[in-house]
């Protein structure tokens, strides 16, 4: 069945003449602001290109050209002449301006392979969902390490062309590939934070105008007057276009002379004109100024019509489109609970309940094409994608090389005035979440033409919905979060899987106590706030204050349970001295502690760390002088001069010696117990942090007073 989300193949054109566009733009921009005709505007900046009058510059460039002995060669030229030659001559072009001949004048044998590589993974990623489902949790996993193995196969091409020495070495194939993923996410992005949440990347008032004339010299003025009219969309006033561009521009910039000129530019602009500007990929705006209409429009994808009538459900389901097939099983989040994905596997009325649902689907995708037409599906993609780094994000929550993780609770929200997990809920949530892989779908379609990409591989490049997050909890650690998950490539899990990232929530470096123990009251949020409770702030405090209590009885007792462990090597096992390597720490012991405690044999074992309150030279003479033993005094100082330091900011001591005899006492007076508890404790306090519990920081939350 077609998608009415992505237009025919033959529609998808490369589009790259920067000078044509200029003038196409700046004629429209002319136009407007001064009240002439298009054709008069055009007619000005030709003119005044040809008398060379304006800023527009052709930037001069430099690069490598390969002969026909594939011998580079050192060129020069314009920027548009580059761009010509490769469309004259089919060449692919990347983001980073590299450009590959067409496969039909040589195919790559490395695409190839990595084609077929990826056709494989897919093969053993299906298999893998399907026993996962069933409970073959044995076999599920042994086919997602083939998967996996599969995936770094193909991965690891893009590193071994930047390795010099190697037959595949291509200095620019590795940039390549990685400009690509980058490409998409970016769109990805870009496409989520407007279309989700109105959020413009407008980080100039330039950016604001030049995105608002491209929208407006592009728009198909006959869909959008057709959809204005038959869905009785609002027409925007001029300061609904200056709150639309303002919402975005705050974040960035305020200027009161820009947004009146921004005000003024669209007070020029027709009603059609102010329309594409508001809600060209923009459901949020949309939503904004026509409330009961998007109400209407979510309620169409998301309440299941059970009067239609299919007479061969799974037949109808396997031939949807499977972002149709996908978010119907959403609809039926409960009733799919550990289904099988092998939907013949399913009972008659759960089929025919999940083909209806694709039929509704389908039935609004119809009802709206006009809108999608004019507004959702345009030529257009987001502003500034080139610097989405600098983008303040509001509805994407996390996003990486090649992925895009974007929240909806807003529109659920919206649409029943609180936060819900209802069937309903997940059902609303998924309309938004539908539109927006549909947009991103069409958006990869169109870098796609503009690099020029065979016709057969036009819609190669994808950024799949794969997972289903009821909660999502983002720490204030990049790229740490924990999650739960209902739904993996349309398959529903019996019960939520959880998944926790980042180094610091997993770190093997701490006790599987402590570890265990955040994993586990994570879990515990997760479900609290799908189950609608409200989380108990001081229960949460006090929980990490008696941890850290419990952490500072414990080393006092001479315990090890809790401290972080080491393992020390042989000395012929550093590429530095015994004295530059870990090793010294085995050497400082029997020097200094053995004579009066027990000497150790040689490594390798572990250690336990104990950082020390000795991290100056004063505070170091003043513990030394302590010691009762002076005989362990007098070989402390000697060994500090032997190997010219001062202080040890850091003890490393054999975990079996303190396990059987305890932590010296002249050790244990000079141990930061608060650095071991803070050390320790850092997963709790990022846990505190990301349900907005904040404690203060180097303060313990036992000092706070719970």
């Amino acid at each position: 069945m077609s998608n009415d989300f992505i237009w025919p193949e033959e529609k998808y054109q490369q589009q790259i003449n920067p000078v044509k566009q200029y003038i196409d733009q700046a004629s429209k921009f002319i136009s407007v602001n001064r009240g002439i005709t298009l054709d008069k505007a055009r007619n000005f900046i030709v003119q005044k290109l040809k008398n060379k009058q304006t800023n527009f510059k052709d930037p001069q460039i430099t690069y490598f050209e390969r002969n026909d002995n594939w011998v580079r060669e050192l060129k020069q030229g314009t920027l548009s002449g580059y761009l010509k030659s490769a469309i004259d001559n089919k060449e692919v072009i990347v983001p980073t301006f590299t450009t590959y001949v067409s496969p039909d004048v040589e195919q790559s044998l490395i695409s190839l392979f990595m084609k077929r590589n990826a056709g494989r993974r897919g093969v053993l990623k299906k298999q893998a969902q399907v026993e996962e489902m069933r409970g073959n949790k044995e076999l599920a996993y042994q086919l997602n390490n083939q998967q996996d193995n599969a995936k770094r196969n193909n991965n690891s091409m893009s590193g071994v062309m930047a390795a010099a020495g190697s037959i595949f070495e291509n200095p620019t194939g590795h940039n390549t590939l990685t400009s690509m993923t980058r490409s998409m996410s970016s769109i990805s992005n870009a496409l989520n934070e407007r279309m989700i949440g109105g959020n413009r990347h407008y980080l100039d008032s330039e950016a604001a105008l030049n995105n608002m004339t491209a929208l407006i010299s592009t728009m198909d003025i006959e869909l959008v007057h057709q959809a204005m009219v038959k869905y009785n969309l609002a027409e925007p006033t001029p300061d609904d276009i200056v709150r639309i561009v303002s919402r975005s521009a705050d974040k960035y910039w305020r200027d009161p002379r820009h947004v009146k000129y921004i005000w003024d530019y669209a007070s020029k602009m027709t009603g059609l004109e102010r329309a594409a500007v508001a809600y060209t990929q923009d459901l949020y705006h949309i939503r904004e100024l026509n409330p009961q209409f998007m109400r209407n429009f979510i309620e169409d994808f998301a309440l299941w019509d059970s009067s239609i009538e299919i007479v061969d459900p799974i037949d109808f389901i396997n031939k949807i489109d499977p972002l149709i097939a996908n978010y119907a099983h959403q609809v039926f989040i409960t009733d799919l609970r550990g289904q099988d994905k092998d939907r013949r596997r399913w009972k008659p009325e759960l089929q025919m309940k999940v083909a209806q649902a694709c039929a509704t689907i389908e039935r609004a995708i119809k009802k709206y094409k006009c809108l999608i037409d004019a507004f959702l599906v345009v030529r257009t993609l987001p502003c500034t994608t080139a610097h989405i780094n600098h983008m303040a994000r509001e509805s994407v929550v996390l996003s990486d090389t090649d992925s895009t993780m974007f929240a909806v609770d807003d529109w659920v929200i919206w649409y029943f005035g609180d936060l819900q997990f209802s069937d309903l809920a997940f059902a609303v949530a998924g309309s938004i979440m539908f539109v927006s892989t549909q947009l991103i779908a069409h958006g990869m379609a169109l870098l796609s033409a503009n690099m020029n990409v065979a016709r057969d591989k036009l819609f190669v490049l994808a950024m799949k919905p794969e997972f289903v997050f009821p909660v999502f909890a983002q720490t204030p650690v990049a790229k740490h979060y924990f999650c739960s998950v209902s739904v993996k490539e349309g398959g529903v899990y019996k019960e939520n899987e959880y998944e926790i990232k980042g180094v610091h929530l997993k770190s093997s470096a701490s006790p599987i106590e402590i570890v265990g123990a955040a994993q586990d009251r994570m879990r515990f949020i997760l479900d609290e706030i799908q189950a609608g409770r409200k989380l108990d702030g001081y229960a949460e405090y006090k929980r990490v204050a008696d941890l850290e209590r419990k952490i500072e009885e414990s080393i006092r007792k001479g315990e090890s349970v809790f401290l972080k462990k080491m393992f020390i090597k042989t000395a012929a096992s550093y590429a530095k001295g015994p004295e530059e390597s870990p090793y010294r720490y085995h050497t400082l012991w029997n020097e200094v502690f053995a004579p009066s405690y027990s000497s150790l044999e040689e490594p390798p074992y572990v250690v336990l760390k104990f950082p020390m309150t000795t991290e100056s030279k004063s505070k170091m003479a003043a513990w030394i002088a302590s010691f009762e033993d002076r005989g362990l005094a007098d070989r402390y100082i000697r060994y500090l001069q032997k190997v010219q330091k001062t202080e040890i900011k850091t003890m490393y001591i054999a975990k079996d010696y303190v396990e059987a005899y305890g932590i010296p006492k002249e050790i244990l007076r000079a141990v930061d117990i608060k650095r071991v508890i803070l050390d320790l404790t850092v997963i709790d306090r990022m846990v505190l942090e990301t349900i907005g519990l904040k404690p203060k920081h180097e303060t313990l939350v036992s000092e706070m007073g719970y």
